[in-house]
């Protein structure tokens, strides 16, 4: 098989690409590289771990107190994240704003306040003296790069709609499923038959 250009990868649906390599990330498990801007504009980048119940519309991190990402974003809420695939040819770019949050209960609103991941990580890591990074993503780049460059920008209502289309499609297999079992099987008891027998069934079988 040939190399593949960018106009292969938009017969697919770049936004699952896109939340599969971000997701695979933000479990705390891996690392997205943040990049902040100082007072004098200029950009510096980092690897953290990260986490998100919500790939692609936001993504929080833990740091030190007195850390340069604080210290940029308190005069520059800017924030670029980055995360790449496993062969390192697909890129994802995730830009918006960030807050600094010194309280790390204020995570109760992005469900991640009891992640067993995160909660180690303030303990092991940061010995309780952590600052989390909250980013709300504005727009999400995709960028190929293998023999050139290409790339893709989605905004955030295009994310939005994106998630909210998968999180119904997903629960509507679930609700499917469970009804799919429901009217395979009857549970045997005394007197009832069988849904997928047309003979009685003893009790206690």
């Amino acid at each position: 098989m040939g190399k593949r250009t960018m106009n292969d990868f938009k017969e697919i649906d770049l936004l699952e690409v896109a939340i599969e390599i971000v997701g695979g990330h933000s479990n705390g498990l891996g690392e997205g590289m943040v990049t902040t801007i100082d007072g004098e504009l200029k950009a510096h980048s980092f690897w953290h771990r990260t986490y998100s119940k919500e790939p692609l519309l936001d993504v929080v991190t833990l740091v030190d107190r007195c850390s340069k990402e604080v210290r940029n974003l308190e005069g520059n809420s800017f924030t670029e994240w980055t995360f790449v695939g496993m062969d390192k040819s697909l890129s994802i770019h995730l830009v918006g704003t960030s807050r600094v949050l010194e309280r790390l209960d204020e995570l109760e609103g992005v469900g991640l306040l009891n992640d067993s991941i995160l909660n180690w990580e303030v303990h092991s890591v940061h010995h309780r003296s952590s600052f989390a990074i909250q980013t709300r993503v504005n727009s999400l780049e995709i960028e190929y790069s293998t023999g050139g460059r290409y790339s893709i920008e989605f905004d955030r209502d295009k994310i939005e709609g994106y998630v909210q289309a998968r999180t119904r499609a997903r629960n509507e297999s679930r609700v499917g499923r469970v009804r799919e079992r429901f009217n395979s099987f009857t549970p045997f008891l005394r007197g009832n038959c069988s849904r997928t027998k047309n003979t009685h069934v003893a009790a206690g079988l």
